[in-house]
């Protein structure tokens, strides 16, 4: 399912764009990378984790969301692990 997202500030766009290639570059050094976005307030279980593949996901899409912790890879996910696809 996509959603549409509220538009975004061009300069926004560009930092989630930067920080997504830093993270890729960084989990091809062998390093491992997770980012959480999260609200003011939010609890524990208010956050939902899920992997997601920088190599399915271009930097161009990729989008910070609120109350996620995101397991960021560079490996194609197999069948039934939960991804963001573009």
């Amino acid at each position: 399912m996509r959603e549409d997202w509220e538009e975004e500030d061009e300069d926004d766009l560009e930092a989630t764009q930067e920080a997504c290639q830093t993270f890729k570059r960084l989990i091809e050094a062998g390093h491992g990378v997770d980012v959480m976005s999260l609200w003011s307030g939010a609890q524990k279980a208010d956050v939902t984790t899920i992997a997601v593949s920088l190599r399915e996901v271009r930097p161009e899409t990729f989008r910070f969301v609120e109350n996620y912790r995101f397991r960021l890879t560079i490996r194609t996910m197999t069948c039934g692990e939960v991804t963001l696809t573009d």
